[in-house]
């Protein structure tokens, strides 16, 4: 994109009538150094896989081929899908306790990351209230990291599960973040 479409985008949301709703996926926080689906299955199997072997996750010894016939060995798993669409099985199947599962999403949706540009200019679009519905299907924090370094940006109402949903509205006071896969 230009910087003349960038500015032409921008002024068209400015008008403010009515209010864009943004969907932000996981680009952006690919863009981040959060990984994509088919890269968190994979990541999954060689967490697993090093925890069973009693070996550290950051190994660089641990090689693909260490670890995908561990993957392939798993009655659930398909090999002909794409990694993305084992997605759910993987997490149904092998990271489980629940513990488990806790314990590798904060591993990698918590890294040390720097959000991307985009983050930081939807963070300007929200401070100047021209955006005030986000519905996102990310599970990390990078959004909540840029907003709340913004002093602009009082209240922030997070809507993850049945219950919050009282706090949906069609015209926001504050800036509404609604996950779409719910926490």
């Amino acid at each position: 994109m230009q910087q003349k479409d960038i500015e032409h985008l921008i002024g068209v949301i400015a008008q403010g009538t009515p209010k864009p709703i943004i969907l932000l996926g996981a680009g952006a926080s690919v863009r981040s150094g959060i990984p994509a689906t088919g890269q968190f299955v994979e990541r999954a199997a060689a967490w697993v896989y090093a925890r069973r072997k009693q070996l550290s996750f950051d190994d660089v010894r641990i090689m693909r081929s260490d670890w995908f016939p561990f993957l392939e060995s798993q009655s659930w798993y398909n090999s002909e899908r794409n990694p993305a669409d084992n997605y759910p099985h993987v997490f149904k199947n092998l990271l489980t306790p629940r513990e488990l599962r806790r314990e590798f999403y904060q591993l990698m949706l918590n890294p040390k990351v720097d959000p991307s540009p985009g983050y930081y200019a939807l963070k300007d679009l929200i401070a100047k209230k021209y955006i005030t519905t986000i519905l996102t299907t990310n599970f990390d924090n990078i959004l909540y990291k840029v907003l709340s370094s913004d002093e602009r940006i009082h209240t922030i109402d997070v809507i993850k599960s049945t219950s919050d949903y009282a706090k949906i509205s069609t015209d926001p006071r504050n800036v509404q973040v609604i996950h779409l896969h719910g926490d």
